[in-house]
C-alpha cells in the first residue's frame, strides 16, 4: 500500500507546517538569533550604562572615604605630637622662665633641641611654634618668626582658652605656604594656669601628595583614563578649595558659589588665604599684609551649598552634577539639561579628631567626568550595534548554510529509508557521510544503519542456526552428532572450552561425552566421567530451562563450581550453559567457558538457546539409533547361542554318538 501526496493549494503552502524543511530551518534560525541579539544589545547597553554608573559612583564614594580617613589619621597623629610637646618639661620650663624674663642658657638649648627634634623626626611637620600667653612667638623652628605676634590666629586663641585645636588648611602669611595648624595649651608646673601655647603646622604639600596619590593608588578600581581625567580636592567649611591633587589647578583657593559677607569678614580677619603686601611696601611684615578674598565659582553655587550642608554631620556619599562650560555664569534653573558635561563626585567629611562633637573641618571630593567611564560603555554600545549589524548579516548567511546542511542529510536519509522499504540493496557507504555527523541527524543515521544491519544480522543468524540444525540433524551417529554440535557452536560463539553431558536417567547423573578437544568412549564397559546433577550450575540449568550466563564466576555467590571439570586448565572466568530437552525429557547440557570476565553476550545466549533445540532433537535421535543398534546386536548374540544348543543336541542324538555313550556305560558297569 503506497501513500500518495495530494497537491497543496497556494494558501496551504503558505502555512508553516507545509514549508520545506530548508526554509523552516532558515526562518527559525534567523528569528532565534538576530531578534534576541538586537534586543540584548540595545536593552543591555542601557542597563549596562545604569549599572556602570551606579558602580562607579560607589567606587568614587569609597575612594573619597578612604582619602578622608588617611587625612584624619594624619591630623590625629600630628595632634598627638602637639599634646606630647605641650606637656614636655623643657617647653614648660622655657615659657615659665620667659614669663619672668629669666631664660637660662640651658633652657634655650633644651627648647631648641625639643622643637627641632620634633620637626625633624616627623616629615609631615613643617614648623613648631611656642607662644607666650599674649601670642608672641618665643621659640620657633624658623628664627625669623621669633618675636612676631600671632594672637589673631584662631589656633592661638583656642589654645590660650584651654582648648585643643585643629584648623582647616590656612595659608601662612609669613611664607605664603598652605598648611594645617594644630595647637594645645601649655600649663605651668602644677597645672593650675595656662602660661602659653604650642602649635605645629602640617605641610600643605603633604596633603596635596595624599590627594595626588589617591588617583594613583586605585588603579585596580579605575581605569588609567579615569584616573588621569579625575581630580581630588579639599574644601573647607566655606566651600573654598584649599588643596587640590593638581597643585596648578585654576580652582585652587576658589569657592563654590558666593561666600556670605559675614563669612568673608571672618576669612579676612584670620587671613585664611594668606595676604599680599601693599604695592607701596613689597617687603612688608606679615602683620601688614592685606588678606586675600576668596574668588567664587558662580556656576557651582548649588553644588557648594549641598556639600557644605553635609560637613557638620560628617556626611559622605556620591552625586552627579552638571559642570557648565562657563563656570562664571549662573546656571539655569532647569537641571534636566546640561550645557557642559556631567560629572560624578564622591565626597567624605574629614572629622576633627580633637573635637568632642565630631565636627567636620574639611571635605574630600573625588570628581570624575561621567564621560570618562560612560565613554567606554557608550563606545561598547556603538561597537555592539555595528557588530550586531555585521553579525546579523553573518547569521543570515550561516542560517542559509546551516539550514541547507541540516536539510540535505535528512532528505538523503529519507530517500535511503524508502530504498530499504522497497527491498533495494543497502550498503553502509550509502549513509557513511551522514553517520560522521555529531548531531541528532548523524545519530539518527547511525541508529538507522544499526537497525538495518542488526536486522540483516538477525536474518543471517537465523540462516546460520538453520544450517547448523540441518547439519547436525543429518547425523545419526551419537559421537559424530555431539562432535558436530561442538564444532558448529565454535562457528558462531567464541569460547575457550566446552562440554556436552548426557543425562543418565537411571543414575540421575550427567555423563561427560564431548569436550571441545575430545570425544569420550561410547562403550558401556568403559567408566565415564559423571557429574552430580544437583550441584554446580546444573540445578539452575534444569530449573530455568533456558540459557544461563555467569559474567564473573568468582563473584557469582549463588552457585559455586565444586566439581573438577575438563576446562579447569583454561582458567574459567565466565560461563554460558543451556539444558537439552526433548519431548519433556531431559537429554543433557551444553556448557561453555571463557577465560575472560564478561566473555559471553546475550546474543551468544540466544544463539545457544536456538541451537540447543535442534541439538536436543539430533542427540535424542542419535541416542535412539545407538540404542536400537545395541538391541539388535544383543538379539544376534542370543540367536547364535540357541543355534549352538540345537547343534549340540543334534550331534548327541546321532547313532554314532549314542553307541559311544552305551559302550561307555557298559564299561563302567563291568568294573
Amino acid at each position: 500500500m503506497s501513500v500518495q501526496n495530494t497537491p497543496k493549494t497556494f494558501w496551504q503552502k503558505l502555512k508553516f507546517r507545509n514549508w520545506r524543511i530548508f526554509i523552516k530551518f532558515t526562518v527559525v534560525l534567523l528569528v532565534l538569533s538576530v531578534v534576541p541579539l538586537l534586543a540584548v544589545t540595545f536593552m543591555g547597553g542601557r542597563e549596562a550604562t545604569v549599572a556602570l554608573t551606579d558602580q562607579e559612583e560607589i567606587n568614587i564614594s569609597r575612594l573619597s572615604n578612604s582619602t578622608a580617613k588617611r587625612i584624619e589619621q594624619l591630623l590625629s597623629d600630628n595632634h598627638n605630637v602637639i599634646s606630647m610637646l605641650a606637656n614636655d618639661q623643657d617647653v614648660i620650663t622655657y615659657i615659665s622662665q620667659d614669663k619672668v624674663d629669666a631664660v637660662k642658657i640651658d633652657a634655650q638649648v633644651n627648647i631648641d633641641h625639643t622643637i627641632f627634634n620634633a620637626r625633624d623626626s616627623h616629615d609631615t611637620i613643617e614648623l613648631v611654634s611656642v607662644f607666650d600667653s599674649e601670642g608672641w612667638a618665643i621659640a620657633h623652628t624658623k628664627d625669623y618668626i621669633v618675636g612676631s605676634q600671632w594672637d589673631f590666629r584662631e589656633y592661638f586663641q583656642q589654645a590660650i582658652q584651654g582648648n585643643k585645636y585643629l584648623s582647616g588648611i590656612l595659608i601662612g602669611t609669613k611664607d605664603d605656604t598652605p598648611g594645617v595648624f594644630g595647637s594645645a595649651p601649655v600649663y605651668n608646673e602644677d597645672g593650675s594656669e595656662i602660661i602659653g601655647a604650642l602649635s605645629t603646622k602640617i605641610k600643605g604639600t603633604y596633603i596635596t601628595d595624599i590627594l595626588a596619590s589617591t588617583l594613583e593608588s586605585d588603579a585596580g578600581t579605575f581605569s588609567d583614563n579615569m584616573l588621569s581625567e579625575g581630580e581630588v580636592y579639599l574644601i573647607n567649611e566655606y566651600g573654598i578649595i584649599m588643596s587640590h591633587s593638581d597643585p596648578d589647578s585654576d580652582w585652587l583657593y576658589h569657592s563654590f558659589g558666593t561666600v556670605s559677607e559675614e563669612d568673608v569678614e571672618t576669612i579676612l580677619e584670620v587671613k585664611m588665604l594668606g595676604g599680599d603686601c601693599p604695592a607701596s611696601d613689597p617687603d612688608c611684615e606679615s602683620t601688614d599684609k592685606i588678606a586675600r578674598e576668596p574668588q567664587s565659582i558662580l556656576a557651582l553655587q548649588a553644588l557648594g551649598d549641598m556639600l557644605i550642608a553635609e560637613m557638620p554631620t560628617g556626611g559622605s556619599g556620591h552625586l552627579h552634577y552638571c559642570r557648565p562650560a562657563n563656570l562664571n555664569s549662573i546656571p539655569p534653573t532647569n537641571t534636566s539639561k546640561c550645557s557642559g558635561e556631567w560629572h560624578s563626585i564622591g565626597y567624605a567629611t574629614v572629622v576633627n579628631p580633637v573635637s568632642d562633637t565630631g565636627d567636620g573641618i574639611l571635605m574630600v571630593v573625588v570628581d570624575i567626568p561621567e564621560e570618562v567611564f560612560l565613554g567606554e560603555i557608550n563606545s561598547f554600545v556603538r561597537q555592539a550595534a555595528l557588530a550586531t549589524v555585521a553579525l546579523s548579516i553573518f547569521v543570515i548567511v550561516v542560517a542559509l548554510v546551516v539550514a541547507r546542511t541540516l536539510a540535505k542529510p535528512i532528505g538523503h536519509l529519507s530517500q535511503t529509508a524508502q530504498n530499504v522499504e522497497n527491498d533495494e540493496p543497502f550498503e553502509l557507504a550509502d549513509v557513511a557521510g551522514i553517520m560522521e555527523l555529531g548531531d541528532e541527524v548523524g545519530n539518527l543515521a547511525r541508529v538507522f544503519s544499526s537497525m538495518v544491519l542488526a536486522l540483516r544480522a538477525r536474518m543471517a543468524e537465523l540462516r546460520t542456526i538453520y544450517e547448523i540444525g540441518h547439519k547436525i540433524s543429518n547425523n545419526v551417529d551419537l559421537a559424530d552428532t555431539l562432535s558436530e554440535v561442538v564444532a558448529s557452536l565454535g562457528d558462531v560463539v567464541d569460547f575457550d572450552a566446552a562440554e556436552i553431558c548426557l543425562y543418565n536417567h537411571k543414575d540421575e547423573a550427567l555423563e561427560l561425552y564431548v569436550t571441545n578437544t575430545e570425544i569420550m568412549s561410547d562403550d558401556e564397559t568403559v567408566e565415564k566421567v559423571t557429574y552430580n546433577s544437583k550441584k554446580d550450575y546444573f540445578p539452575r540449568l534444569f530449573e530455568d530451562r533456558q540459557g544461563v550466563i555467569v559474567d564473573d564466576i568468582e563473584a557469582y555467590a549463588e552457585y559455586k563450581l565444586t566439581a573438577d571439570r575438563s576446562w579447569d586448565a583454561f582458567g574459567p572466568k565466565s560461563y554460558l550453559g543451556v539444558s537439552l530437552g526433548n519431548r519433556g525429557r531431559v537429554v543433557g547440557t551444553i556448557e561453555m567457558i571463557s577465560n575472560q570476565v564478561n566473555g559471553f553476550s546475550e546474543d551468544n545466549k540466544r544463539i545457544l538457546e536456538s541451537i540447543s533445540v535442534q541439538a536436543a532433537v539430533a542427540i535424542s535421535n542419535a541416542q535412539e539409533v545407538r540404542d536400537r543398534e545395541r538391541r539388535l546386536i544383543n538379539m544376534e548374540i542370543a540367536i547364535d547361542s540357541s543355534r549352538v544348543e540345537e547343534e549340540v543336541e543334534a550331534v548327541t542324538n546321532r547313532e554314532f554318538f549314542q553307541s559311544l555313550k552305551a559302550k561307555s556305560k557298559n564299561r563302567s558297569q563291568n568294573k
